[in-house]
């Protein structure tokens, strides 16, 4: 699975005390019976008919393009660029994650056979107003190329109970996969909204629970990880730099940056008193952010907070370089492109910690279902566990509720 090739500088004095810290958190927030994205048992029952209704489409539709946005995309974007990249290359699989106009009809434009294609719409609260308005747009589309049945090519996952897109299934006798009401749409990836999609690509779906079982298990892991970051946030770290040197990670930032930001960055704790600054998250990707953001990361101001990921079968030592032309490749004579990958990164890191900037990195051997199921759980439970030692609640997301009654009220002028 993963695990800690190095930790940041003060790590290894505080261990004692971080550990206490982390330990109080993570038994909280598992005593905790109104959340259930680590309740591994109930996806595990939910597995089957996922399963079942994802081998009965593939009968009939060779290809699946997801509607929606935010927690009902990024982890499954990441799951494919990670696991299944032929099928974003092939376009197999599509996502239509944003409402640029432009791009929205580019992209469905370019389908071709679209009575191949398994529509699935995604929104936890079955009110999603851009997810919705993509379903209203491509369902005109169809009609347009004389498609008169698009629920007949859909799938619907959303919370069982009453709403917009629950009650438009229902109606329509479209079927329904369950986001659970225990689980935050920023923490559903390992529900039917990731686990669908990959049991339709045929990725080993049991395999991405395994992985995030042992995660659970795990404590020790997810406890240094945790107590990584509360040091961090202890020296008033501004920002979380997630720095992934591994091209197929790239979308698993972001999915972070969301995760992070909308679970942390909260005004107020539960007892109404002002919330603890936490650092915002920046998803970075080696080597290529080292000629960009590298600079401001090492001579900027020092209180931040660095992870590095890492993936050995992208540093390998396939085709090393037989002969050079170049002055500046005169190194790799005989070492291989993933190589150079291996030593940026390691160069990184040191160069950051001799300017005392806290970093530290995560590694694995290889991508596969278990360790990105396990690297999904490990921030989940790590960032809902931060959230309960800072004494907020990071299920929530009200900083983001005032925006929706705002574009609601201008699209409702006239």
């Amino acid at each position: 699975m993963w695990k800690f090739l190095s930790h940041s500088q003060g790590f290894t004095e505080k261990k004692t005390v971080l550990d206490a810290i982390a330990a109080k958190s993570f038994a909280a927030l598992l005593a905790k019976e109104d959340i259930g994205f680590f309740n591994i048992s109930a996806r595990r029952e939910e597995l089957k008919r996922i399963v079942s209704l994802a081998h009965k489409k593939r009968e009939k539709f060779q290809r699946i393009a997801i509607l929606g946005i935010g927690g009902s995309s990024l982890g499954t974007i990441s799951l494919f660029e990670s696991l299944r990249p032929d099928w974003i290359e092939d376009h197999k699989i599509l996502f239509f994650d944003n409402v640029d106009s432009k791009t929205f009809y580019r992209k469905l434009n370019k389908v071709n056979d679209l009575e191949s294609v398994l529509w699935v719409l995604i929104s936890k609260s079955g009110g999603t107003i851009e997810t919705l308005t993509q379903a209203e747009c491509v369902r005109e589309f169809l009609q347009e190329k004389g498609i008169n049945h698009f629920s007949d090519n859909c799938v619907v996952i959303t919370e069982e109970k009453s709403n917009d897109l629950y009650n438009w299934a229902k109606g329509q006798n479209v079927e329904i996969l369950p986001v659970p009401l225990d689980v935050g749409g920023r923490f559903s990836v390992l529900t039917a909204v990731g686990l669908f999609p990959a049991a339709f690509a045929g990725l080993d779906v049991e395999m991405l629970l395994k992985g995030a079982e042992v995660c659970i298990q795990d404590r020790d892991f997810t406890q240094n990880l945790m107590s990584e970051y509360w040091l961090a946030l202890e020296n008033r770290a501004h920002a979380a730099y997630f720095f992934s040197y591994c091209d197929d990670l790239k979308t698993f930032g972001m999915w972070i940056e969301q995760l992070w930001a909308e679970s942390l960055g909260k005004k107020k704790t539960l007892d109404g008193s002002a919330a603890t600054s936490v650092a915002m998250p920046i998803a970075c990707r080696g080597a290529t952010d080292q000629h960009s953001v590298l600079q401001q990361v090492a001579h900027g101001p020092q209180e931040k907070v660095v992870t590095f990921f890492r993936v050995m079968e992208s540093e390998s030592e396939k085709q090393p370089l037989a002969k050079t032309f170049f002055k500046a490749t005169e190194p790799l004579l005989n070492k291989s492109i993933g190589q150079l990958l291996q030593a940026e990164a390691i160069a990184t890191e040191q160069a950051l910690k001799e300017e005392n900037v806290p970093a530290f990195t995560l590694s694995t051997a290889t991508l596969s279902e278990a360790s990105l199921g396990y690297l999904f759980m490990t921030f989940e439970l790590t960032v809902a566990a931060l959230g309960m030692a800072l004494n907020i609640n990071p299920f929530d997301q009200p900083g983001v509720e005032r925006g929706k009654v705002l574009a609601r009220s201008i699209l409702t002028q006239k």
